[in-house]
C-alpha cells in the first residue's frame, strides 16, 4: 500500500483488505454460532452478523475497483468505518433501557479490560521496536553517539511510562458496574492508540535525525513525539472522567504537570538544546501521574473507586 502511494499509483490496499477480511470473517462464523446456541440473544448476534459481512463485502468491492476519484475513495471508506463501528452500538441498542442497562450478548469487565490492556502492550511494544530498529541502523552507519544513546533512553524511558500511566486505570471495576459506559470507554481507545502508535513514529524519526536522514529541525522532530504525548494525556484523562462521570481535580493536576513538561521540551528545542536531551524531558512527562500515583495517588484511585460504588448502591436503593 505505502509502495504504490510512494510510486504515486493512488492507493493499492488489496492486500491489506484481504487480511482484515480474513481476520473478520472468522467473527462471522462465531456470531454465527451464539445465534445458534443462544437464543436469548439470538437477535443481536445476527445484527452482528449482518454488519460485519456487509462491511466486508464493501471492502472488498472497494479494494477491487479502486476509484481513482481520491475524495470518493476517502467517502467510501469513511462510510465502511461508520458500517463497522456503529454495527455493535446498533445491535445492542434498547431505547427501552436506563444508561447503565446492559442490553445484548453477555461479557466479562476484567477480560474486555485485560484484552484492551494487552493491545496497549502490543502497540507500545511497536514503538519500541521501530525505536530500537531505527537506532540500530544509525549504530551501524555511523556508531554510537551521545544523541543515538539519549534516543534510546527517551524511547525506552517514555514507553514504559506511558505503559505505567496506563495501568493504573481501574477500568475494570467501573466496567463491572456500569457495563454501558463501555461504548465511549472502548471507542475512545483507537484514539489513545493512535496516539501511542504516533509517539513511535516520532521516535523513529528522531533516530532518522541522528543518522542525518531528516530534514526536520529539532523543534518540528519534539513536537512530533510531544504532541502524541499531549494527545495520548488528553485522551487518558478524559476516558477516566467518562467512566467515573466526574472531573477530578486531582487528575487536572496531574494532566498539568504532564503537559508542563512537554511545553519545556518545545521551549528547549526552540532554544537551542540537542535533539536527546530534549526527548529526555519529554520522557519525564508520563512520570508525573506515575510518581503521583505511587507517592499517594493509589490511595486517591480507591477512594475513587470506593465512591463510585457508594453512589451505585445508593441509586439501586
Amino acid at each position: 500500500m505505502f509502495s504504490s502511494i510512494d510510486a504515486g499509483q493512488g492507493v493499492d490496499f488489496r492486500i491489506v483488505a484481504v487480511g482484515y477480511v480474513i481476520m473478520r470473517v472468522a467473527m462471522i462464523f462465531m456470531w454465527l454460532r451464539v445465534a445458534r446456541v443462544d437464543p436469548v440473544n439470538r437477535r443481536t448476534a445476527l445484527l452482528y452478523v449482518v454488519f460485519t459481512a456487509g462491511a466486508q463485502v464493501g471492502w472488498v468491492i472497494l479494494a477491487w475497483v479502486e476509484p481513482a476519484d481520491m475524495v470518493l475513495l476517502s467517502a467510501l471508506i469513511v462510510l465502511l468505518w461508520a458500517i463497522e463501528l456503529c454495527g455493535p452500538i446498533v445491535s445492542t441498542w434498547d431505547s427501552s433501557a436506563s444508561a447503565d442497562t446492559w442490553h445484548g450478548t453477555p461479557w466479562n469487565a476484567e477480560h474486555i479490560a485485560d484484552r484492551y490492556g494487552l493491545l496497549v502492550i502490543i502497540t507500545l511494544g511497536e514503538a519500541l521496536l521501530g525505536t530500537i530498529a531505527a537506532v540500530a541502523a544509525v549504530v551501524a552507519k555511523v556508531g554510537w553517539s551521545g544523541e543515538a544513546v539519549l534516543i534510546v533512553i527517551a524511547g525506552v524511558g517514555l514507553t514504559f511510562g506511558l505503559w505505567w500511566t496506563y495501568f493504573i486505570f481501574p477500568s475494570a471495576t467501573v466496567l463491572a458496574r456500569h457495563r454501558n459506559r463501555k461504548w465511549a470507554w472502548s471507542y475512545g481507545h483507537i484514539a489513545l492508540f493512535g496516539a501511542i502508535v504516533a509517539v513511535g513514529a516520532g521516535l523513529h524519526l528522531a533516530a532518522y535525525a541522528a543518522e542525518g536522514e531528516s530534514s526536520l529541525g529539532t523543534v518540528g522532530i519534539v513536537l512530533a513525539v510531544a504532541i502524541p504525548v499531549l494527545v495520548f494525556c488528553l485522551v487518558y484523562f478524559a476516558l477516566w472522567s467518562v467512566l467515573f462521570r466526574a472531573v477530578d481535580p486531582f487528575h487536572v493536576m496531574l494532566a498539568l504537570g504532564m503537559v508542563a513538561f512537554l511545553v519545556l521540551a518545545v521551549l528547549c528545542a526552540w532554544a537551542g538544546l540537542s535533539l536527546g536531551w530534549c526527548l529526555l524531558i519529554v520522557m519525564l512527562s508520563p512520570a508525573v501521574v506515575a510518581v503521583g500515583y505511587e507517592t499517594g495517588g493509589y490511595r486517591h484511585v480507591e477512594a475513587d473507586v470506593s465512591r463510585e460504588g457508594e453512589v451505585q448502591r445508593q441509586t439501586a436503593d
